[in-house]
């Protein structure tokens, strides 16, 4: 090999490897655990997340989710615990158009001068959202969803209902 041929090999190389990295870098979650937060749009709830994929288009996840509103004198603490099934109809190299169906398990605790209350209840939140692999951190998913959620209180007889929306992160192992 002459030296001129020699100087040639490493730029070659270096954009053979410049050109490739795109598909290298394609993200794939299948089997793939991952754990992050999320954050209900209007509310002060943030969520802790685990998600897995069992396949590029199938996954679920648990969320457990944790409020404390204070106005005055009163003071609302809230938890909810929740099962989502995920299904990814659309997936491109760094994301996923998503479809998904929460259901859980809800509490909450007023407390104010006058006396405190316990309620529990359940909610369900269909919704629509995507998922984005950054190309140079394919490990982070950046998330959003839109859905519409109903909450019903068991003790109280009281409902919520409305179009709601989340974002989140979650880092894949």
């Amino acid at each position: 090999m002459s030296t001129m041929q020699r100087k040639l090999v490493f730029p070659a190389v270096a954009l053979a490897a410049v050109v490739a990295t795109p598909a290298a870098m394609a993200t794939e979650t299948a089997g793939k655990f991952g754990l992050g937060l999320s954050k209900i749009i209007e509310e002060d709830a943030v969520a802790f997340a685990g998600r897995y994929w069992l396949t590029e288009e199938a996954g679920m996840q648990g969320t457990l989710y944790y409020q404390n509103d204070e106005q005055g004198n009163d003071e609302l603490t809230s938890y909810a615990v929740g099962v989502k099934g995920i299904f990814a109809p659309v997936v491109r190299e760094n994301s996923k158009f998503l479809v998904s169906l929460e259901a859980g398990f809800a509490s909450a605790e007023l407390e104010t001068p006058a006396g405190d209350a316990e309620t529990d209840g359940w909610f369900v939140f269909p919704a629509v959202g995507a998922e984005f692999m950054l190309s140079g951190l394919p490990e982070l998913g950046l998330n959003f969803e839109v859905g519409y959620r109903y909450e019903d209180s068991d003790d109280l007889d009281a409902q919520s209902e409305g179009v709601t929306g989340t974002v989140g992160a979650v880092y894949y192992f």
